[in-house]
């Protein structure tokens, strides 16, 4: 049982790196899947460290996404309009590069790009009322941005993947399971075992059966 609960983390671990690739919540999958795991199915399989350690690098996918947006919005001055056009359109460009670019993750990143260039330019010309220059220039920034993040997200979603599958892989031992081992054997103690047992063990047959009597000894009444 605990080799098919391992194999659950391993699958939903690579099924959140494409997931992540087309701007979908894969870390935040793979590591909800992998929590639920060791709380209510297999208790030990991973320590806190490694969920630990895959659940700083979800939250830095998380700040190191929003900072490359924002550095390509806002390097090409870039406004809210622009950035709402630009979500909008990179989720529905998202879909629509899927079809018409018919290779898994590939088309939906593609479309994802595309999209948030042109939402970011229609959002600034048609709401912010900006020249069409200044909507390109914004446009150019927005697709940029989403694709920096999508090549840094997908990075964190590879090094937390890596994090959960070696914890699985790994053993952590006694340590990590709660289970305890035997107990080490003093090995002055199994050194000295053998003669402790030689000469503590029975009395060979031959010395009961000669008696307690050597020759000349007084019998019972006294006698010789």
């Amino acid at each position: 049982m605990i080799y098919f609960a391992g194999s659950i983390i391993v699958l939903f671990a690579i099924v959140g790196v494409l997931l992540t690739a087309v701007t979908l919540p894969g870390i935040w999958i793979m590591l909800l899947v992998a929590l639920l795991v060791h709380a209510f199915w297999t208790d030990g399989l991973l320590d806190w460290y490694s969920l630990g350690a895959a659940g700083l690098l979800a939250i830095g996918a998380e700040i190191a996404e929003f900072l490359a947006s924002a550095a390509g919005s806002g390097k090409a001055g870039g406004s809210r309009h622009g950035m709402i056009g630009s979500i909008v359109g990179s989720i529905i460009g998202m879909i629509l590069g899927q079809i018409v670019i018919p290779i898994p993750i590939v088309g939906a990143m593609i479309g994802a790009v595309i999209g948030a260039g042109a939402g970011a330019t229609l959002g600034e010309r048609g709401l912010a009322k900006r020249s069409w220059k200044e909507s390109w220039r914004s446009g150019k920034g927005a697709a940029t941005g989403r694709a920096l993040s999508i090549v840094v997200k997908t990075g964190f979603a590879v090094a937390t993947a890596g994090v959960l599958i070696a914890g699985v892989l790994i053993p952590g031992g006694a340590a990590t399971s709660g289970a305890e081992g035997p107990p080490a054997l003093d090995p002055a103690i199994s050194e000295t075992a053998p003669e402790a047992a030689y000469e503590t063990g029975p009395e060979p047959a031959s010395s009961r059966e000669a008696g307690a009597e050597p020759p000349g000894s007084a019998g019972p009444d006294g006698g010789i």
